[in-house]
């Protein structure tokens, strides 16, 4: 693969997250995000790639949106305490589900999140590559 890693994060079906935010989304933005995730670090120094393909659960919590950005509030629940800890460490967990034109993901963070009644959705640990795809398989890498 030879990919250079952007990102790492808890990858999560579009499908299953679009079937589960039914009725409670007001309407996607321009574009829409293909791979949502919650991004556990950006441009990453060290790959975690033992980590790769394990399973989490995201937990979704509340809904935002204002126009440039739409997300959800987000909490990661797993058994591995690396991951656990790497969780931590991000301070506004989040899925960003569209931007704008002009908008970036990035600012999903500062969204103000309404709550929502909360659900879980499956998710695995992976790293998003330079070629546009999701990595979930150390040897792949």
């Amino acid at each position: 693969m030879k990919q250079k890693i952007l990102y790492v994060g808890a990858f999560v079906s579009p499908t299953a997250l679009a079937d589960a935010l039914y009725g409670v989304r007001s309407g996607h933005l321009g574009r829409e995000i293909d791979t949502p995730h919650v991004t556990f670090r950006y441009a990453p120094r060290e790959i975690p790639a033992e980590l790769f393909g394990t399973p989490l659960t995201v937990r979704i919590t509340g809904y935002g949106c204002d126009g440039e950005n739409e997300g959800v509030s987000a909490e990661i629940i797993t058994d591995s305490e690396e991951l656990a800890a790497m969780a931590q460490e991000i301070a506004v967990p989040h899925i960003t589900l569209s931007v704008s034109e002009t908008g970036k993901p990035v600012n999903t963070r500062y969204l103000h999140f309404e709550p929502i009644v909360p659900f879980c959705i499956d998710a695995v640990f992976g790293g998003y590559t330079s070629d546009g795809t999701v990595c979930t398989d150390a040897a792949e890498l």
